[in-house]
This record gives C-alpha cells, structure tokens and sequence, in this order.
C-alpha cells in the first residue's frame, strides 16, 4: 500500500484518481486494523496518511485520496464521497473545527461588504475641490466633512481588508498555481480595489490629470465592487439549499457559455468581415451599420438577436439595404445563411446544452451539493496553519452509523 509509481500517487491515491470506488473500498479495508469487535460490530483504525489532506508535517498533501475524489469530475467520485471513510471523515472535519472557522468567514464578508456599500453610497457626485490661480495651476484637495470623514474611514478598511485577503492566500497560490485563482472573482476583485488607491493618491500628485485619474478609480470600482458581492456564492454553496445551484451556473459557465462563447466569436468575425465589405465605399451615405469595425460588431451582435425581425415594416426597411450594396444578391444571400446559422441554430444550441446541463445536475443533485461541501472545507482547512491542523488530526473519531463502528488515526 506504501508503493508510489512516478507520478507520485500510492494504490490508495491512484485508485481516488481515477474513480475506481471499488479498489479504493477493498484498500482502505486491508489498511484497517480491527481494535476489537463484539459480535457484527467491530471498531476498527483507518491509517490517514495518503487519504487526508492533512499530510503527516501538518501541511496540505495535494495528492491526498480526499483531495482528488473532492477536485474529480466523474459520477463515481460522486458515489465515493457519498459512502465510507471519506464521507465520516468528511463530516468530522465539518464538525470539528471547519464550520466554526466558516461561519466567521461569513461574518467577516458580511461586515466588510457592508463597509464596501458604506462607502459606495456615500461618495459625492464631486469628490475633489478643484481650484486654479492666476498662473493657470490647477490645485486638488479633498473635501472634509463628517460624511467625507466616515466614507474615507470605510475606503481606508475596504483597501486594507482587500489587500490582506491577497497576502493571506499567497501560499495557497504557490502551491495551487496562479492560474487557479483566476478563476475566483473575490481575488480578481481585490486586486482591483488595492488599484484604487494608487489611482487616488495619483490625482494629488498629478492634479493636471485628475479627471482621467478619477476616470480610471471608479472604472475600477464598477468592476470590482459585482466581484466582490458575488463571494457570498462561496458560502451560499455551502448549503443543501444553493449547493446545487451554484454548482449548476459554474458548470454552465465553464462549459457551455465557454463553449459557446469561443464559437460565437468564430462567426461573428466571420460574417462580420463579409458585411463589412459588402457595405463599403457605397453610394448610401445614410447607411451606417457597417460604416468601420467597431459599428459593424455590434450591429452583428445586435442582428445575432432578432434586431431584424421587431415588426414587419422594420424589417422591410432594414432588409432593403442590402440593395444599396455592390454585390445585392450576394448580400441578401449571406444575409439569409446568417440569420439560419447564429439566431436560429447558435442560440437554440445555447439553450439545448444548458438544458442538457441542468437536467446531468438535477439528476445528482444531493451529490453535487455533498462534493461543493466538500471543496469548501478543503478550502476552509487551508486557511489553518500546520500546527492546528495536526492537533485536529490527532484523535479523529469516525462513527459508522451500520454494523460497523471505526476510527481513525
């Protein structure tokens, strides 16, 4: 069971991998050691060592059974989740020492959104007092009074708060890679603010420039602050209630939106280059869908959703410019095998995969929530340092509700 092949993995870890359920079932069986037993019910010791995430120094083993069957994809890391150790271990983590730490989480993202929308709402339409003198020199300062104050304080606890949740989870990204985070928009969301403050104080320093600056401080802010509310999908996740449907609008971004985005922008290019060329240099000045790229792309976009089909007296009249064009026929010809492919075909098969989606998730939906309640106390436990986490380790019990009582060590 000790044996490890090159890619670093044990039978046990190999077996979680790969989802073989029934081979991991039979190992972690033959690693057991029976303490005693009393007719049908025994108590027996389960080695954790290649099956926790805990790795023995106290640090995360990513190559951990647990942590492959909570990151795999397939229906029978689902059941393996769902049954044996690995669910009571599960459980006596959450019990232990995971829920309390998440509910603090949870405070603390309440409270720091609360400040965050604090400090949104009671910012001015002007927040700076621009003057001039004689010379042409433009001089900016800030404008002080108790609303202004209280609103500073909060900007000041938003940016400290944002720029600690960076430096805290620089660990996890050496270990996990950068690329990883991407994908969490909380992250994305607090470098933009630690942003902020830069393009603040550069408006002081540069105040020939204050308006783009100010510009590019609440372009960031419009960005950031959606981010930053959409982590409570972390916690909202969860629970039985909304575990299923984040786990649902993830699936959906990540492989039919990606999906159909990748294809969209394939043929949109596509059949916006050949209306951009039907549509130039023609004698219809009044015609300006196509006029340069930027115009062009969104009336594509716009055409993708039945801009041409509002009424029918609209239509006629958007249809007859196709024969203001050089090439009329051809116009009306790529015209029509436009509007077949991306409103009729493309859109219906955005709407097919998603219900294919849905209806994948909704069959397992007790499932789906158990592994998202999963890949949170992993998440969880990695904010612990490897002292704590090895006294957590030290006595796991792990009750077994059949025939069968066990624990682990």
């Amino acid at each position: 069971p000790t044996a490890v092949n090159h890619a670093g993995l044990n039978p046990i870890s190999l077996a979680a991998k790969l989802g073989r359920r029934r081979v991991f079932n039979e190992i972690i069986g033959l690693s057991a050691t029976e303490m005693w037993r009393y007719g049908d019910i025994a108590c027996k010791l389960y080695p954790l060592t290649g099956v926790d995430t805990i790795g023995p120094n106290g640090h995360t083993d990513w190559d951990s059974a647990f942590m492959h069957i909570i990151n795999g994809q397939t229906s029978e890391h689902l059941d393996m989740l769902d049954e044996g150790v690995i669910r009571q271990l599960l459980y006596e983590k959450w019990n232990k020492y995971v829920r309390k730490r998440f509910l603090q989480r949870l405070a603390l993202t309440i409270a720091y959104l609360s400040i965050m929308t604090l400090a949104v709402y009671l910012r001015p339409q002007e927040n700076w007092n621009v003057s001039s003198n004689s010379t042409g020199i433009v001089r900016v300062s800030l404008q002080v009074n108790g609303q202004n104050v209280v609103r500073y304080i909060c900007e000041i606890v938003t940016v400290i708060n944002s720029g600690l949740t960076i430096y805290f989870m620089i660990n996890e990204i050496r270990e996990q890679g950068f690329r990883a985070f991407t994908r969490t928009v909380y992250i994305v969301a607090c470098f933009l603010i630690t942003l902020v403050l830069p393009a603040r104080l550069s408006v002081l320093f540069w105040s020939d420039n204050w308006q783009t600056m100010t510009l590019v401080e609440e372009s960031l802010l419009i960005l950031a602050i959606p981010c930053v509310w959409t982590y409570l999908l972390f916690f909202a996740s969860g629970t039985n209630l909304y575990g299923t449907f984040v786990t649902l609008i993830y699936k959906m971004l990540s492989g039919d939106v990606l999906t159909f985005g990748i294809i969209y922008c394939v043929l949109s290019t596509c059949f916006g280059q050949a209306f951009y060329f039907l549509f130039r240099n023609i004698e219809q000045i009044t015609i300006g869908s196509f006029q340069d790229v930027l115009t062009t792309v969104m009336t594509v976009f716009q055409m993708t959703h039945g801009e041409f089909k509002m009424s029918k007296g609209e239509f006629l009249i958007k249809y007859a410019e196709f024969s203001y064009t050089n090439y009329p026929l051809m116009s009306k010809c790529v015209f029509a095998i436009f509007m077949i492919i991306m409103p009729i075909m493309l859109l219906n098969m955005i709407i097919a995969m998603m219900n294919h989606t849905y209806s994948t998730v909704n069959a397992r939906s007790q499932k789906e929530s158990i592994a998202m309640w999963a890949r949170i106390v992993g998440i969880v436990e990695r904010s612990f340092n490897s002292q704590q986490l090895l006294a957590y380790r030290t006595g796991y019990t792990i009750p077994v509700p059949a025939k069968t009582a066990s624990s682990g060590s």
